[in-house]
């Protein structure tokens, strides 16, 4: 709501884009202006950390193979290439060589258990890190094709990482930027301008050891 005084009166405006509809969702509950959701066992918690004004923590409570927890949209797809959309978040995973993380651009529904480390979506545009790696790697898919994946081997999965794609439609590319600094312009296998997308972090464990991820922030702009 914003509201302005003009011409000897006030002035009101209330807006809305209309995503992330709830009716439309089967998350398990809302953090923030996103929904989360526990597949199988899970817990999402505001945690205070030193130097930070806060975190939420998404953590596998009850482990086992491919238990998996998810803050976003929620399977909703609410943009698309045509849309030119950034996404942007700061977040803390685990180098462990038993957890996967998969950060950006997606068509993964609500209820979806990470179980396996390649083509988990049929389009795809996001950062991800492997069971059995210890970093991120970028990666595009499209209409179930081939993976494009760029492997960032100085990316460790074990600090806090500010995590960015942007999708620019014109000219059928994305940017990735860790940190700021841009780490791969991908044309091969990025979507079609019309492919609906969501958007979601989650995560996901291939033993049954619990592990957690830490977001600070999570940001969509489209």
């Amino acid at each position: 709501m914003k509201t302005t005084f003009s011409a000897g009166k006030w002035v009101t405006e209330i807006s809305d884009d209309f995503i992330n509809p709830q009716t439309a969702l089967s998350a398990d509950g809302r953090i923030g202006n996103w929904f989360f959701d526990e597949v199988s066992a899970g817990t999402a918690s505001y945690i205070s950390v030193a130097g930070r004004a806060g975190v939420v923590r998404l953590a596998i409570a009850t482990a086992a193979a491919s238990v998996t927890n998810w803050l976003g949209c929620m399977g909703v797809q609410i943009t698309e290439r045509t849309l030119n959309p950034v996404f942007e978040c700061e977040m803390l995973g685990s180098t462990d060589t038993d957890h996967r993380i998969i950060a950006g651009f997606h068509q993964i529904a609500t209820n979806t258990t990470i179980s396996a480390d390649t083509n988990q979506s049929a389009n795809e545009i996001f950062f991800r890190k492997q069971a059995g790696r210890t970093y991120y790697e970028c990666v595009t898919r499209s209409a179930s094709g081939s993976e494009n994946i760029v492997e960032l081997p100085t990316v460790s999965a074990g600090v806090y990482h500010v995590l960015k794609i942007e999708v620019r439609d014109l000219i059928g590319t994305v940017f990735f930027y860790v940190d700021t600094v841009l780490v791969a312009t991908v044309t091969p296998a990025v979507p079609t301008s019309g492919t609906r997308l969501t958007m979601a972090v989650g995560h996901g464990v291939t033993s049954t050891v619990a592990r957690q991820i830490d977001i600070d922030y999570l940001a969509l702009k489209s």
